[in-house]
């Protein structure tokens, strides 16, 4: 059997895994009041502006993009949408909250991130 006529799998299973969840995050933003008060206090915190419509925002997004990017419909436009709101979490929320006392240390805190850090 050819390796690479089972490539599709592994993309499959990656791209189904990573949609999940996304689409499962924002869905409990959208449909769950606690989830949604937890996203908007979020980001009044962070001070990222307009937190109402920011929270609807991201939480549609992380829903549909995910949507899409699973059936492989504007995966590009879905991925780059996607790219935006994972930067914009990380720079408004968890580069804060790194405690380091060399830029070794803040640069090791830094990449462990995507680790750690919750939605």
């Amino acid at each position: 059997m050819d390796l690479h006529s089972l490539e599709w799998v592994g993309i499959l299973v990656a791209r189904v895994a990573v949609g999940l969840l996304f689409f499962l995050s924002g869905r409990a933003k959208l449909f769950v009041p606690e989830r949604r008060e937890q996203m908007r206090q979020t980001l009044i915190k962070a001070h990222v502006p307009f937190p109402e419509f920011n929270a609807a925002f991201v939480s549609t997004v992380e829903f549909v993009c995910r949507v899409a990017a699973v059936l492989g419909a504007v995966t590009p436009l879905a991925s780059a949408l996607l790219a935006g709101v994972i930067i914009v979490a990380i720079a408004t929320t968890a580069i804060r909250n790194i405690k380091a006392n060399l830029p070794t240390e803040w640069l090791a805190a830094f990449l462990y991130l995507p680790e750690c850090f919750t939605w």
